[in-house]
């Protein structure tokens, strides 16, 4: 019974995340959208601000694209909306969909609010204490993210509830009035409010809402059974705290959105994207601002779904390249893979448990080390490196004319002419050169690397940082290859290229030697074998417990031949 119910809930999911114009789900919705007259579609980046108008009717479009405005990005956006409104009507628009990295940029940048926090006495410190784990055994150096809140702002109220819900301890009204106290003394903007086993009974949260927003009526209050209502203390805190931190900015910024379309003149209601692929509006996106941490990501992702559909392919691989970071995902038939346990702000980007973990649902990406303006320097122990600091666009890279002096990925482009200076963002923009060899010319003096070796160089570390996204695949979107090739791996041979021998078998090369079921291996270009692991695939599952065991031995042995083959043993 339990089996039926997970396929049934399987199949609901895969269907609800079909993309527009497949099944009869997306029918309706291309239909719906028919009957309206024109969409406005706006996306914030680190660098550039992306503005689209499509007439649904005759199917054209109308396309901005400016620099990201700081402190304030609603002033680049407005510009956007006006370039693209100079012959049309605001009334005849009649939605408008936005995407952000805004909140990921706050958290990652620590630019987000004064933040307090009150919570259980015993538990001030599970921000710090985390999982007592150690995402590294072997760095004895290891780092860990700090806190969003210091520790003289998160302060501690007599409370208690057993694990069911029942009252252990009732609410001391008079510890969180000082806690207020404490909190307007030290002029916080906002207040996450989290209480043990609060998931389960939610009124001691209630209470102290309410005393606080009598005493502070002035700060963003936050609450964890709102924001997170699951187990977890750690995980549920830290998403409650994120949510606080980011609070203030968010409904500042959104507040003035809605407020600089409504003086255009544009009526229709504002959609914010969320991390899941899905939309809300502007109220709930200033309330639970955590939800929109890959807001801008996975417009671009289901945008590529929908273009493979109508293209006949069903395993697509999504890349987004922005100016600060670069986001890769697989999707099967429309469907991506969806996680509850994400991590922001990771001191290593690759390493998994060195971030602030959210316990929100977001589609599972891989990010990618660097962008377009990621900066070259000089690693802690003196060899070149690019990422993850960058440029961004305000100064931007060297070669932009903004005052930026710190070589970049995108001054490395125009050396080696990848670029055209005269003919950058739509020719709207005139890109120096001088100024980007100035850059690199000093990068490549610390390097002991002429002008076109450095850029090189540059160019190959961005191109590395790209590559990681082969060394996680996805089990539910299996395809032939994962690995992405640009537009500079042409002739490169193994350092750049990577292909994977699929568990299902494929006759051609040295890949004929890996068909044992269950095991992948991962070929060079040079066809040398690179990892190999026996897994649980779709052909074990349903045989038992035994007969699982019975397939993995089997596939190990089958996978230790195809090792030896690819070896040349």
């Amino acid at each position: 019974m339990r089996r039926i119910r997970r396929r049934k809930y399987e199949k609901r999911i895969k269907r609800s995340a079909l993309p527009l114009g497949s099944g009869r789900r997306a029918r309706f919705c291309l239909g719906h959208f028919a009957m309206r007259d024109k969409t406005l579609a706006i996306d914030i980046g680190g660098t550039f601000t992306d503005v689209v108008l499509r007439d649904h009717a005759s199917g054209a479009l109308g396309v901005a694209k400016v620099l990201t405005r700081y402190p304030d990005p609603s002033v680049g956006v407005l510009a956007g909306v006006k370039e693209v409104l100079a012959d049309v009507s605001p009334g005849s628009i009649s939605r408008a969909v936005h995407g952000t990295t805004l909140v990921t940029n706050a958290l990652i940048e620590r630019a987000g609010a004064k933040t307090g926090l009150i919570t259980t006495a015993g538990f001030r410190d599970a921000l710090e204490i985390g999982r007592e784990g150690r995402y590294d055994i072997y760095d004895l150096f290891l780092k860990l993210p700090e806190p969003l809140v210091e520790r003289r702002l998160r302060l501690e109220v007599r409370e208690r509830l057993y694990a069911r819900g029942d009252v252990m301890v009732p609410l001391n009204e008079e510890d969180v009035v000082k806690a207020c106290d404490v909190l307007r003394e030290a002029r916080v903007q906002a207040v996450a409010i989290v209480f043990l086993h609060a998931y389960v009974n939610p009124d001691h949260e209630r209470r102290a809402a309410e005393i606080v927003r009598r005493e502070l009526p002035e700060v963003a209050i936050s609450v964890s059974h709102r924001v997170a209502a699951e187990l977890r203390e750690f995980e549920r805190a830290s998403t409650t705290v994120a949510n606080a931190y980011v609070q203030p900015l968010v409904e500042k910024y959104l507040s003035r959105l809605a407020r600089g379309l409504k003086a255009l003149g544009i009526a229709a209601p504002l959609h914010i994207m969320l991390s899941n692929g899905g939309s809300c509006s502007v109220q709930t996106a200033a309330e639970f601002p955590v939800r929109l941490v890959e807001s801008g990501p996975c417009g671009g992702a289901l945008a590529a779904a929908h273009c493979g559909n109508r293209a006949g392919y069903q395993r697509v691989l999504a890349f987004d390249m922005g100016g600060t970071t670069a986001k890769a995902i697989l999707t099967d038939k429309g469907a991506f893979p969806i996680t509850t346990e994400s991590e922001v702000a990771r001191v290593y980007r690759f390493k998994r448990g060195s971030g602030l973990p959210l316990l929100v649902p977001v589609l599972d990406m891989i990010e990618i080390g660097a962008g377009g303006g990621s900066i070259a320097h000089a690693s802690e122990l003196g060899l070149p490196a690019v990422g993850p600091q960058s440029a961004g666009a305000d100064p931007g890279p060297a070669c932009y004319p903004r005052g930026g002096c710190a070589p970049t990925v995108t001054d490395a482009d125009l050396l080696l002419g990848y670029l055209n200076a005269e003919y950058f963002l739509g020719g709207q923009m005139a890109l120096d050169v001088d100024r980007a060899a100035r850059a690199v010319d000093e990068f490549a003096r610390s390097a002991g690397l002429d002008r076109m070796r450095a850029a090189q160089g540059i160019c190959d570390f961005g191109e590395r940082e790209y590559g990681q996204c082969r060394a996680r695949p996805r089990r539910r979107a299996r395809g032939r290859f994962e690995g992405i090739r640009t537009r500079r791996d042409r002739g490169r041979g193994a350092r750049s290229r990577m292909r994977r021998c699929d568990a299902l078998g494929d006759p051609s090369g040295d890949r004929a030697a890996c068909r044992g079921r269950g095991v992948r291996v991962w070929l060079d270009a040079r066809g040398h074998c690179l990892r190999l692991r026996a897994e649980f695939c779709v052909a074990h599952r349903g045989i038992g417990f035994r007969g699982r065991q019975r397939a993995l031995r089997r596939d190990g042995n089958r996978g230790a031949r195809a090792d030896a083959r690819c070896r040349g043993g």
